[in-house]
């Protein structure tokens, strides 16, 4: 054989080869594709049917082992689901999903001690996880361990300011420990990042009831007294106009409370801290949408019959709020944490 039959002998078995590849990579995403309508469907059998015939065709693909985990977690066969959890985790490859999901099932069966160990290890290979904070937090809080969780909540929201889970562990932490100036920074950045689902709801009543806390004259005192550089600044702003409203606070003494609060935060087009979250309000402020975004936030949770009173009367700047809400993504950079 010559060199040059030898090369072309290479490339056409290296060709036939990344087709084959190709082709089985192709019916695995399709096999999965047929599995994940199954999940949606609630049908576990056919999904794990569908799955385990795509693992005879490639049987070390990550994502198909995944899929079969959480399947068996949400199926309650959580000795299958941590079997398969453990091989995954233990591959150089393992990626944050991996961790998650054996974490799910530890913790199912309250294997606290495996759970956390698995967490300190995910938090070694992926520093920078939210979504691991956020789950060893959950299993410290579901051993008692409030004040050891929040620490986690935190280090989640600093390293990773864009993940939803912290701020709602966060939010409900505050809110129960009498602290409603991170109850309330907490709530609103978490429903900007999770808009539309159960917990959004929650968590806008946490909020409404800790910004009728947080304006207390002898709380903002305090915190203008004795707190961080942020939260001085926050409450020696907010002391401004503690004779504006009374103790019920509507949605409407909310919103004039708020848009004065902006206005001076950033008085002279300068701001004491760089803070999304108000960097937000004030272009919902600039944009004529702040009444509409208040009223989301705050009209339901105050009352329902007042809110959809506003609401039928108010029609094009709900739509308006509404289109920008699905449209435009909530994003924090980073840098913007400040410790408290």
């Amino acid at each position: 054989m010559n060199k040059q039959f030898m090369k072309r002998y290479f490339l056409i078995a290296f060709l036939f080869c990344s087709v084959l590849v190709a082709h089985a990579q192709a019916n695995t995403d399709t096999l999965r594709a047929r599995a994940q309508a199954f999940l949606i469907k609630g049908d576990y059998d056919n999904a794990l049917s569908v799955l385990n015939h795509a693992a005879e065709m490639d049987a070390s693909n990550k994502d198909i082992l995944k899929d079969e985990a959480y399947i068996y977690y949400l199926q309650r066969n959580f000795a299958k689901a941590i079997e398969i959890g453990k091989q995954i985790t233990s591959r150089s490859d393992a990626d944050v999903q991996s961790y998650q999901i054996l974490g799910l099932a530890y913790k199912a069966i309250a294997n606290y001690t495996d759970a956390e160990k698995l967490y300190k290890k995910g938090i070694k290979q992926f520093p920078n996880s939210g979504v691991i904070y956020s789950e060893y937090g959950d299993l410290l809080a579901q051993q008692n361990r409030p004040d050891d969780a929040i620490k986690l909540w935190e280090k989640g929201i600093q390293v990773d300011p864009n993940n939803n889970n912290n701020y709602y562990y966060a939010a409900r932490y505050y809110s129960s420990k009498n602290r409603p100036l991170w109850a309330v920074i907490y709530s609103e950045t978490f429903v900007n990042i999770e808009s539309l689902t159960p917990r959004t709801v929650e968590i806008k009543d946490i909020l409404l009831s800790n910004y009728r806390k947080l304006l207390n004259t002898q709380l903002l005192q305090s915190l203008s007294k004795d707190g961080s550089p942020f939260e001085k600044a926050v409450a020696n702003n907010y002391l401004k106009y503690t004779g504006m409203y009374d103790e019920e606070l509507s949605p409407e003494a909310l919103t004039a409370v708020r848009a004065r609060f902006i206005l001076d935060w950033y008085a002279n087009g300068s701001a004491p801290f760089a803070f999304r979250l108000f960097d937000h309000q004030r272009l919902l402020l600039g944009q004529g949408m702040f009444d509409a975004y208040n009223q989301w936030l705050f009209g339901a949770s105050a009352s329902s019959s007042s809110y959809q009173y506003w609401t039928s009367n108010h029609p094009q700047e709900m739509k308006d709020w509404q289109t920008y809400l699905r449209s435009v993504v909530y994003k924090i950079p980073e840098g913007q944490y400040f410790q408290h």
